[in-house]
This record gives structure tokens, C-alpha cells and sequence, in this order.
């Protein structure tokens, strides 16, 4: 039977504000190769490097492209996650970070580095890929009416408050590996940034200002392979086909909607 979020489709002009992926593995050295690492994948060395002892992670970065890259390292999994260069300009009316490009076409520039981190790693046991969209609005009724074209089965009519937070996990199974789960954790809420700005010092020596609170539709995905057995592992060969197909699933959230 189809239903009406089998159909649906959403226009919603979402703005990428961070992208991630994560490799869960128990073999491989990626602190060893990550210059090497760097430079095959965006053609510079790493502009950062530093070891964050009490949290036990080592944190390699520069910019590239356009865009600030991160690697997390820790001795069990690495995360590679994707920020814009940029930064907000308030005065313009732009408060939230954005790539400046179509979402889709920059989710899906995770994918090559995130390959060459498989291949320097081995007993690949988890896999995930995560999201923020973000599609601003003027005023928080045109929020809520963006998240009701994804969530068409939900009533936002009465709602004007952002306190509001609807997370669902609609499993599938991978179409590249055979009894495989994935996880498909969307959050979807509203999003407030608050600017202020000030004005000419008065008489009595205090500075006036005004505040303006901007509106967005937001979505957070988390999309993971579910726990496996641990005397099993994800061949690297599969993890790379798996890795598409967890961004292609995000996407496909964020393109049609809350779906099964």
C-alpha cells in the first residue's frame, strides 16, 4: 500500500551546516599515515595537529577547498567531519554557517577521503554517517510550515514555540551486505540564533542594543549500522559500498521526508 510519505515530496531548501563520518575499527594505525592521509586527500598537509590527552583523542585539521576539515582520532574509530570555511555574517542577515553549495553535492564529498581512511584500518565493526540541515526562516510559523512538508502526518498548525523535538529510527537492511541493519535516526526541530547589536554610547553611558532571533527548520541524522556479532567485521571492500549507501540514505530523508 502506498501512503502519502511514500509519496510526498518535500521542497525544502535545506542549508548543510556539518557533515561526519565514522569508521569503528579495532585494527589499523591512521595517527602513523595522517599526513600522507592529508595529502591524498585534499592536496595540503594538515594545518592542526594536537593530542587532547584527557579526552583521549588527537584532532588533525585544515582547510581545503572551500571547507574545514576534522579528523577525530582515537585508538577505536575516527571521524571525519566536514564545517564550512566560513563564517556567519550578521550585519548581511546571515547567522548560520552554510557551504555556500547544494547539499547533496557536498554530502556526497565525503565519500572519497572517507575510502582512503578504510584502507589504512582493519576489523571494521561499525559504520555510521551524520548531518545537520538547517533551512532558515523569517519567522518561526515558516519553520514549522518547512517541517510540515517533511512530517506531513504531524499538525503544526497551533505550534509557536521552538521547543519542539520529533526524533524517529526507521530501520532498513543494507542492500550491500546480507543481514545487515541500518539505523535511521532523524531529529527534527526548530533551530533559534540570537543576534544582538549595539548601539551608540547615550548620555548615561550605557551602550543601547537590539536583539533579533532568527528561525530554521532543523534536521539531524544519524545513519549507522547496527552492532554486529564481535568475532564479525565489515570487509573494507563492503564498508566502502555501505559508507555510499548511508549518505544516499540521509539524503533520501532530507530530499522526501520522514519515510519508511
Amino acid at each position: 500500500m502506498t501512503t502519502t510519505a511514500d509519496t510526498h515530496q518535500p521542497s525544502i531548501d535545506w542549508s548543510a551546516q556539518q557533515l561526519r563520518v565514522t569508521i569503528f575499527h579495532v585494527g589499523g594505525d591512521v595517527g602513523s599515515a595522517v599526513h600522507d592521509f592529508w595529502v591524498r586527500a585534499f592536496g595540503i598537509a594538515p594545518q592542526q595537529d594536537e593530542t587532547r590527552n584527557l579526552e583521549g583523542v588527537r584532532v588533525v585539521g585544515a582547510q581545503a577547498s572551500g571547507k574545514h576539515w576534522i579528523a577525530n582520532i582515537r585508538p577505536d574509530r575516527v571521524d571525519l567531519i566536514q564545517q564550512p570555511a566560513n563564517t556567519p555574517n550578521p550585519g548581511s542577515g546571515d547567522v548560520w554557517n552554510t557551504f555556500g553549495g547544494p547539499y547533496q553535492q557536498v554530502a556526497r564529498e565525503l565519500i572519497p577521503p572517507s575510502h582512503l581512511l578504510v584502507d589504512m584500518v582493519s576489523g571494521i565493526n561499525r559504520l555510521a554517517v551524520g548531518a545537520l540541515f538547517l533551512a532558515p526562516a523569517t519567522e518561526i510559523a515558516e519553520a514549522f510550515t518547512e517541517l510540515g512538508t517533511a512530517l506531513p502526518g504531524l499538525r503544526f498548525n497551533d505550534l509557536d514555540t521552538p521547543d519542539f523535538s520529533f526524533q524517529v529510527n526507521r530501520r532498513r537492511r543494507s542492500q550491500y551486505a546480507s543481514g545487515l541493519w541500518i539505523n535511521r535516526l532523524a531529529t527534527w526541530s526548530i533551530a533559534q540564533n540570537q543576534t544582538v547589536s549595539f548601539g551608540p554610547v547615550g548620555s548615561a553611558g550605557a551602550a543601547a542594543s537590539t536583539s533579533e532571533i532568527r528561525y530554521a527548520a532543523s534536521l539531524q541524522l544519524d545513519i549507522n549500522t547496527a552492532q554486529i556479532d564481535g568475532t564479525r567485521s565489515i570487509p573494507n571492500d563492503k564498508a566502502k559500498e555501505i559508507l555510499g549507501e548511508l549518505v544516499d540514505l540521509s539524503l533520501e530523508i532530507a530530499d522526501k521526508g520522514d519515510i519508511s
